[in-house]
């Protein structure tokens, strides 16, 4: 019952009316950002502070707003006003503002100590994350700020306590429960491929297991993630990354060309050199990326040299043997 007492409360107080004006000096900007706990300004009577945004919005569901008002407020109950416009038309003349907006919460301060209001950003926001507090309107898009905030006297006359009265403005963010992994596909040569490209890509990607289409950037849970990736053309990856709550994350993914094996056998004391590099041992295997190589075996005052080109993924097999022969001399 008391949830539902609330809801109508919040409901009375937030009601919109359009083209209100403030007038004051500009004390300060506030501005909110995920990354960023709490900004907080100092205002007096009629001053205005401007509510900014700043940072990545997917982030955040909410603002937090916290007035800190003196003793006199509560010794003098309604005789001042928390006023919030937005969107801002503002005009700034011999360091007085003009500021007119539609009117999202205009509420008297009837008592000393912490009031708390909530201006929401996402029709989708998590309702969680909303306390039972004051609304300032009801869906503020991020489009609509700054908002201008103020404590206006209801009537002239007040007193010179009330007049002196000094209020602390806190903003906080409401961080959502997300964070993005953005992810850079890097070619050996150093370039990047681009996700939004005509040309499908020549890969695929799961995260934690799920295929997933191929993309720059994914809005996650914070937490580990695994990344893998699949592909017949360059090798497979396997990346585990750490995405923080309200942050972003980048990894870079190498597309290296998938290796092709070969096998090879040549006659013992033998000397084997792949691109130039001695291999051990008369026969293994090795791997090389798709293209053309070189080959050397070594016999004592002999020598054969082979060039050989491979196709990624594919077993070649390469051999070098002596063979006798004896001929009549006539």
């Amino acid at each position: 019952m008391r949830r539902i007492t609330a809801a109508a409360a919040l409901l009375l107080l937030s009601w919109t009316a359009p083209a209100e004006t403030l007038r004051g000096p500009l004390v300060a900007e506030l501005s909110v950002t995920p990354m960023e706990s709490a900004s907080a300004q100092g205002i007096g009577l009629e001053g205005i502070v401007l509510i900014m945004i700043d940072g990545d919005v997917r982030f955040m569901d909410a603002i937090d707003i916290e007035i800190t008002s003196p003793n006199t407020v509560a010794e003098h109950p309604g005789a001042l006003t928390l006023s919030v416009l937005g969107p801002l038309s503002i005009e700034t003349r011999a360091e007085i503002a003009n500021i007119v907006g539609d009117e999202l919460l205009r509420q008297p301060l009837v008592r000393g100590g912490k009031t708390f209001y909530q201006i929401v950003l996402r029709d989708d926001a998590d309702p969680d994350a909303l306390p039972a507090v004051v609304r300032i309107g009801d869906v503020v898009p991020p489009r609509t700020f700054p908002l201008a905030l103020s404590v206006i006297p209801r009537m002239k006359g007040q007193s010179e306590a009330v007049q002196a009265a000094e209020f602390t403005v806190t903003a906080r963010p409401v961080i959502r429960d997300i964070g993005a992994l953005a992810i850079r596909y890097v070619y050996e040569d150093g370039s990047v491929f681009d996700p939004d490209a005509p040309l499908a890509p020549e890969f695929s990607l799961t995260i934690d297991d799920e295929p997933v289409a191929v993309d720059s950037e994914y809005l996650v849970t914070p937490g580990l993630h695994r990344l893998r990736l699949r592909s017949e053309r360059f090798q497979d990856q396997d990346v585990t990354v750490g995405v923080d709550r309200g942050r972003s994350v980048t990894v870079e993914v190498p597309l290296r060309l998938a290796l092709a094996t070969v096998h090879y056998s040549v006659p013992r004391d033998a000397s084997v050199y792949v691109n130039g590099q001695l291999r051990e041992g008369s026969s293994g295997d090795f791997t090389v990326p798709p293209g053309e190589h070189t080959i050397v075996v070594v016999m004592g005052d002999y020598t054969v040299t082979r060039r050989f080109r491979v196709e990624e993924r594919q077993t070649y097999s390469v051999s070098v043997t002596l063979d006798i022969v004896i001929e009549e001399v006539k």
